[in-house]
């Protein structure tokens, strides 16, 4: 049974691992697409907001696994557990790793932020800051940016209700007519 254990113990670190790898690749380009939302730069908000984020993640995990493993019988401290506990800690495992393996696959079937469409964002974004008209924006970049932000076009760049409003920035002089 000790053998099955180290089986599932494996398996679970592999799983934790690509479960932690999919939003790990993209938290460098969430600055870049809530400053098109926002227009301005709070990487030390969306860092706190993520560390946070993992931290209650973890907490409830640990949470969860300390409660399936006190409904297995085992008792702390004690030489000899009940029969219940090592199957009941085998299953704790292998029902985790698949859980967390399916919402890895899950999540990066449906992540839309890939290399390409961050490298839209970088540049739009960039054009915006240098003078560029949001009204000149090429189409495919448009349904790009409104894509990953879930906002129209016209809402983005800081002319949206999203964040703290610092009167001293001010949304994108980049006009949405032409006039």
């Amino acid at each position: 049974m000790a053998w099955l254990i180290a089986c599932a113990q494996m398996l679970l670190s592999f799983g934790e691992g690509i479960a932690y790898y999919v939003p790990q690749a993209n938290y460098p380009y969430m600055p870049d697409v809530d400053e098109l939302i926002t227009y301005r730069r709070r990487e030390g908000i969306i860092s706190g907001a993520q560390t946070m984020a993992g931290c209650l993640v973890r907490g409830i995990v640990t949470f969860i696994s300390g409660s399936v493993i006190s409904a297995t019988g085992l008792v702390k401290g004690r030489m000899s557990q009940p029969d219940s506990v090592q199957p009941g800690l085998v299953l704790m495992m292998l029902i985790g790793v698949y859980s967390l393996e399916l919402v890895a696959i899950w999540c990066s079937r449906h992540m839309k932020a890939d290399k390409t469409a961050l490298e839209i964002v970088d540049k739009e974004v960039q054009r915006i800051h240098n003078g560029g008209k949001m009204a000149d924006v090429d189409p495919h970049v448009k349904s790009v940016c409104e894509m990953l932000t879930g906002f129209d076009y016209q809402h983005l760049f800081g002319h949206n209700n999203v964040g703290y409003k610092d009167h001293k920035v001010e949304p994108a002089k980049a006009h949405i007519n032409n006039h």
